[in-house]
């Protein structure tokens, strides 16, 4: 498992360095292999707001780009890029400055009679860990969040120095296995040297939000065959669902915690299973059959297309989560893919349950499938 500082210090305080961390949860049980530091290896990169593009006027494959960069004024830069428009808010290094996949500074260069004064930014240029981005992250320019402050230091907009612990947890020790149970041992270790009782209140958690009043236009059962599969099965409807590109500091937050965006709702799911160590799953309420959730052992001969698009057999009596005619979900270990929740998605079914984890080792192995949930 690997887990940055950052993440952590969101939680708690602490001033441990690295090594010292280590060093102490491993006393403690909690092995630390190694970790990493990562350094911003790149120079002068800021935000800046397109405020035009155009043509060039005789480089027919390059695009000039005015840029707002607030207290540093105006620049123009001319570049090959296609996913640059009006209104986006993109990394530039200026001139003098470095990227990261390269150690020359940059120049500001002439392309017939337009000046370029320095250079858009994809994620190579600056050595983002690209299994953390999404596609359209990847594609091209790097796009951030439009609430970033135009002329903001690139490396004070996204959490890129860090260091990660890469730490070794063993299957029984659960209480590791999430940002706030390895917060919680930072504070019994601080407890510990400062010779004081464990306080809870140190942790830096938020408080659960109050939900919207109950609605009576969507409707949904949920039922269980053996509540010794399942011990607690709770669904929670959600209705009026937008699906919202993140904020600078929700973006952040993904990164820190080591999360792939994929959509508001999927997010705050995997957010919920790193930070807290609940696993969660979300459904498209609109896409369950009769709106009915069953949590069965499978039968024979019954399938389902998993999250990742693949067609699966399912052994009889693995735990699923079905609706009124198919699996929909293995129970602990993945979602299927005709339930999924998607951009046009309106009304989901928040799952959060509790179920045998034999059952839920056995499906996974059975699927080949060990996933941050299972």
């Amino acid at each position: 498992m690997k887990i940055k500082l950052s993440a952590l210090h969101d939680a708690i305080d602490f001033d441990y360095s690295p090594a010292e961390l280590s060093a102490k949860l491993t006393d403690i049980g909690i092995e630390v292999e190694s970790y990493e530091e990562t350094v911003p290896t790149f120079r002068d990169v800021f935000v800046g707001r397109v405020t035009r593009t155009a043509p060039h006027p005789t480089h027919s494959k390059l695009t000039c780009v005015d840029l707002d960069l607030g207290t540093k004024g105006m620049v123009s830069v001319c570049t090959a890029a296609t996913n640059v428009h009006e209104a986006d808010s993109v990394p530039v290094v200026l001139p003098g400055g470095m990227v990261a996949s390269s150690r020359a500074e940059i120049t500001a260069r002439r392309f017939g009679d337009m000046t370029s004064c320095g250079m858009l930014c994809s994620w190579r240029e600056l050595g983002l860990e690209s299994e953390l981005l999404t596609a359209e992250e990847k594609d091209g320019i790097l796009h951030l969040a439009s609430d970033v402050p135009n002329g903001a230091r690139f490396e004070d907009t996204w959490p890129f120095a860090d260091t990660a612990l890469n730490i070794s947890i063993t299957p029984d020790r659960g209480d590791a296995l999430s940002v706030l149970g390895l917060a919680r041992w930072i504070e019994i270790l601080r407890a510990r040297d400062e010779k004081r009782p464990f306080n809870d209140s140190n942790l830096h958690f938020h408080s659960p939000a109050n939900l919207p009043p109950s609605r009576e236009d969507g409707e949904l059962s949920v039922s269980i065959e053996n509540d010794s599969l399942c011990s607690l099965y709770i669904g929670v409807l959600m209705q009026d669902v937008v699906m919202a590109k993140p904020s600078c500091t929700f973006r952040n937050r993904l990164y820190k915690l080591g999360i792939r965006p994929v959509n508001s709702i999927v997010d705050v799911t995997n957010i919920c299973l790193k930070a807290y160590g609940q696993p969660t799953h979300a459904f498209d309420y609109d896409r369950i059959q009769e709106h009915q959730i069953v949590v069965r052992p499978s039968s024979q001969g019954e399938a389902i297309v998993t999250l990742d698009g693949t067609a699966r057999p399912l052994e009889p009596g693995m735990l699923i989560i079905a609706d009124a005619l198919r699996p929909i979900a293995v129970a602990g270990v993945m979602g299927g893919l005709e339930t999924s929740v998607t951009s046009d998605t309106r009304r989901v079914v928040l799952e959060i349950a509790h179920f045998d984890p034999r059952a839920v080792a056995h499906s996974s192995r059975h699927l080949g499938r060990k996933t941050d949930a299972a």
